[in-house]
């Protein structure tokens, strides 16, 4: 679309050019793309999850509600996890790799481009509820009932739970494409799905 968009205005534009802006157009509208292809993502999982005579999204996430006690106090334990991994990563900077450092640092800056608006929306709204219904909801939740199937074993069994968070807490890491990013989110992940255990219900977690 963005090279037929500009292959109208630039009709002597190269096939080099319109890649060139391509990639730029992309850069700046990131958080648009996200948004996008995350919802997409939502919706293929419910067309999968249909398939199977899944009929609500309830079947497979905990939406459990919950008191004001306790969403307070996750929200100021976030804010101090925030706190502690900044500064971590501040303190070992002259031990982690510069590279690393680095690419975190690139691929954090890229939703901070173009539309404040959709940056917005992308970091404090949509990403948040589609990793964690996408992760710590369908992804987490359908891998406790495959071991389940698998494995004698109930889903609040011990061994399920540590062997379910492991696996969704890598994918959440990798997914993020850099070492530093992968590894705080990783943790990040572990500490979601422990929340999530403890109150029954995902809205906590996002």
């Amino acid at each position: 679309i963005v090279s037929i968009t500009f292959l109208e205005d630039i009709s002597s534009a190269s096939a080099d050019d319109l890649l060139i802006i391509e990639r730029e157009v992309y850069r700046r509208n990131t958080s648009l793309v996200y948004t996008i292809s995350a919802v997409i993502a939502i919706f293929i999982f419910y067309l999968v999850y249909k398939r199977f005579n899944i009929k609500t999204l309830r079947d497979l996430v905990s939406i459990k509600k919950i008191g004001l006690a306790k969403p307070i106090f996750i929200f100021v334990a976030g804010v101090l996890l925030n706190v502690f991994s900044v500064t971590a990563v501040k303190i070992l900077s002259n031990i982690i790799p510069q590279k690393w450092i680095d690419a975190n640092s690139e691929s954090v800056g890229v939703y901070q481009q173009g539309s404040m608006f959709f940056s917005f929306l992308t970091i404090m709204i949509f990403a948040p509820i589609i990793e964690e219904i996408l992760f710590r909801g369908l992804l987490y939740s359908s891998l406790k009932k495959a071991f389940c199937q698998i494995l004698p074993l109930k889903e609040k069994n011990i061994v399920v739970i540590v062997l379910c968070a492991l696996i969704t807490s890598f994918c959440f890491g990798y997914i993020h494409g850099n070492i530093l990013q992968g590894i705080y989110t990783f943790v990040l992940s572990l500490i979601m799905i422990y929340v999530i255990e403890y109150t029954e219900s995902i809205i906590s977690s996002i």
